[in-house]
This record gives C-alpha cells, sequence and structure tokens, in this order.
C-alpha cells in the first residue's frame, strides 16, 4: 500500500500570501486562452506554479487557486478541457508560463504517457479520456480509519488516458483533463468559459508539524489514493 500511495502527482504551491484579485493581464491571457506568463506570482511570493493566476486560502471551507484553461478534442470529437501545470522543454516551459520539469521526459516511449497531435484549428486531439460521471466514495475502515474499507473514485480515466501528453515534437506536458460533456473533476470549483479559467480546490499540507504547504493532485495510478485526493484514476501511470 506505501508503494502505491506515492503514484500520484501531486503540484505543491507554498503560500505565504491572501487572496488576491487577477491582474487585468492575467485576465487578457485568459480570455485570449492561451497560457503566457502572468507575472504575477514567483518565488518570492512563495508560489511555485508558475500558470497559477489567483489564489485564495482565506476561505475555511475552499481554498482554492485558479489556472488559465485551454480546450482540445477528444478522439471522437467532443470538447474537453485541461491546464497545463509543466513542459519538459525549458524555453517552451518559459514560453507558455508553466514549470520546467525535465524529468517528464523519460516518460517517453512507456505506457505512462498519451501520444497526442492537433487538429487543423492547433488544439489538441487527445487520444484518451476521463469519465467524471462516477460518485466519489470513501468510507473508513471498519477497526481503523485508514485503509478505507471503500474507495471509489470520482474520475476514471479510459485505457488510452494519461494526464503526461507528448506532442509531435516531442515535448512532455503534464495537462490532466478536467472538464468534458461527462461531467468535472470533483476537485473543480467552478469554470468560466468566456475567460477560460479553472478554479480548483487546493489541499492543506504539512511540514516540520506546521501547516504551510498546498498541494494539488490531479491523477493517482491506484484507486484508493486517487480517492483520497479527489483525483483521477489513471491506471496508465502505474
Amino acid at each position: 500500500m506505501k508503494a502505491k500511495l506515492k503514484a500520484f502527482f501531486a503540484l505543491v504551491l507554498y503560500v505565504a500570501a491572501t487572496s488576491s484579485l487577477l491582474t487585468s493581464s492575467a485576465q487578457d491571457v485568459a480570455m485570449q486562452g492561451v497560457l503566457k506568463p502572468s507575472g504575477k506570482y514567483n518565488n518570492d511570493n512563495q508560489v511555485f506554479i508558475k500558470s497559477v493566476i489567483d489564489i485564495n486560502v482565506t476561505d475555511k471551507t475552499a481554498k482554492s487557486a485558479t489556472f488559465p484553461m485551454l480546450q482540445g478534442w477528444t478522439a471522437t470529437g467532443e470538447k474537453t478541457y485541461y491546464i497545463i501545470t509543466e513542459s519538459s522543454d525549458f524555453d517552451d516551459a518559459k514560453k507558455l508560463g508553466v514549470n520546467y520539469s525535465p524529468v517528464m521526459k523519460f516518460a517517453v516511449g512507456t505506457k505512462a504517457v498519451q501520444n497526442v497531435t492537433r487538429g487543423n484549428d492547433g488544439k489538441i486531439k487527445f487520444k484518451g479520456t476521463v469519465d467524471f460521471s462516477p460518485v466519489r466514495v470513501l468510507i473508513q475502515g471498519t477497526s481503523k480509519p485508514f485503509p478505507p474499507s471503500t474507495a471509489k473514485p470520482g474520475a476514471i480515466g479510459d485505457a488510452d488516458y494519461s494526464p503526461l501528453l507528448v506532442m509531435p515534437d516531442g515535448i512532455v506536458y503534464n495537462a490532466p483533463q478536467l472538464a468534458n460533456k461527462s461531467g468535472v473533476q470533483d476537485r473543480v470549483i467552478s469554470i468560466d468559459y468566456d475567460k477560460m479559467t479553472m478554479k480548483i480546490l487546493i489541499s492543506d499540507g504539512l511540514y516540520d508539524g506546521k501547516k504551510f504547504f498546498y498541494h494539488l493532485v490531479t491523477d493517482a495510478s491506484d484507486p484508493v489514493p486517487a480517492t483520497i485526493e479527489n483525483a483521477i484514476f489513471a491506471e496508465r501511470l502505474k
């Protein structure tokens, strides 16, 4: 079980700031439906996911981070909505305003990725997608709370789904799909389709016994951590 619990994608935001409003430049970027460095947050702000355009950690029930949202196409021609948090290429990451994660390139050629193409409109065409219709069920164990007696994730990737995309030029993106015609991922609080932004629930974290870290888990390779973290069960990540 310990090994399985390590098999999920967790993006960490170290947040010391309180909530703030979108700058006009960030709104312009979001409305264009493209990713560019917003310049709003940086390491000095102790916010380490570069694509974040708004953070709210004052709401006790729904701490959130807002990301630019993009629209792509499923294999059947349906709209699907996703975010990009990381790129395996330094120059590309800088251009898009996302985190640089070179280690992702080692996933190329494994079953952990899905190879994607672009349509005539330039939008990504995904081979795999996610079913967001299941109801998430998490019931604690009988003798002790963990492990749970029942864990059913609320989002399940199909046989071809992975958040790790290999683009035609070989660059790898961490780009989880978080909404489509079947529904939205359980962490999604709201979507603004006009501004093309997505507000997503983030979770508390601890360091040295103190609450400092806020993190976002989008996908997990096992149904138990996927359920606990409100994530997508993406079996290809195993």
